[in-house]
């Protein structure tokens, strides 16, 4: 993620300045700044090469607003896993997916074998959790169901988010899969102790 920041402020600078002269005088200073910290020649210029190319008009435009959490546990399209063809879902093996329960606190997962069987796990994982008495013995979501829930596992809530095709896509796997799991832990929050992940690894993206 560190390799990120000279970009990132490129691209502020390349938004903020209404000039190209005055870009390229900022992106000067930046240049040297970045020097100064100890950052290589090749990263900077690759991040300035990035950020120049990129038209004002479009940085300037408003983003799309992140749907809230809310708005996503309440979507009813569950397409993601349900409508592929036999075929297709031969080459989507992997979902991202989160789990919730009334308290709204999520939990999100990636798993590489048939949903159905990953909320099976879960079911059995807080099924045991009722014979468990040291609770870091027990799984994130596990543990959340003992201690607000009594163990029971009928209130709790599973659905598809994401999807990586396997079968469209090359380089390190599990580097790919690691990311994007990422994304949507940090994008729900879902970070103990506003949700029920453990952690949020940024390893992946190093």
């Amino acid at each position: 993620m560190i390799r990120a920041v000279p970009y990132g402020q490129y691209l502020r600078a390349r938004r903020i300045c209404s000039t190209e002269s005055t870009f390229h005088q900022q992106a000067d200073d930046l240049r040297q700044r970045f020097k100064d910290r100890g950052y290589s020649n090749r990263n900077i210029k690759k991040a300035y090469n990035r950020a120049k190319v990129q038209q004002r008009s479009q940085l300037l435009r408003p983003k799309q607003p992140l749907p809230t959490n809310e708005q996503i546990l309440q979507a009813q399209d569950n397409s993601l896993f349900d409508t592929s063809s036999p075929a297709q879902q031969k080459v989507k093996q992997v979902k991202i997916y989160y789990a919730t329960c009334p308290c709204t606190k999520i939990y999100v997962g990636l798993t590489t074998r048939a949903m159905k069987i990953r909320v099976r796990e879960h079911v059995w994982d807080i099924n045991l959790a009722r014979a468990t008495e040291v609770l870091e013995d027990l799984k994130p979501l596990a543990k959340h169901f003992k201690q607000m829930h009594n163990c029971d596992p009928s209130i709790l809530k599973i659905r598809g988010i994401d999807h990586i095709d396997l079968g469209m896509r090359g380089g390190d796997i599990g580097k790919i899969l690691a990311q994007c799991e990422s994304r949507w832990i940090w994008r729900l929050n879902t970070t103990q102790p506003c949700g029920l992940n453990e952690v949020l690894s940024f390893a992946p993206f190093l």
